[in-house]
């Protein structure tokens, strides 16, 4: 999780933080926040959506550099 929210911008990773770790409720976090109080399960739902895009990226970059060793296709240096 910390991963993932160093790559939100500072706005949504509060948001996703304070309902994920907290528990706090969207309602209050539109409130803390100083918006609409739609616009923290708008925030919530924007960061976890970019959470996962990050992660999906991540296991992908490792899954993929997994594969490519595990078949031998990964580059090798030649001498």
């Amino acid at each position: 999780l910390p991963v993932a929210l160093e790559h939100a911008n500072p706005t949504l990773a509060r948001c996703v933080h304070a309902y994920c770790m907290a528990g706090i409720k969207p309602p209050e976090i539109s409130q803390r926040e100083g918006v609409h109080g739609s616009k923290g399960g708008v925030s919530i739902r924007r960061g976890l959506r970019n959470m996962r895009r990050c992660y999906d990226d991540l296991f992908q970059t490792e899954w993929s550099a997994a594969l490519s060793c595990a078949t031998g296709t990964a580059s090798r240096r030649t001498v």
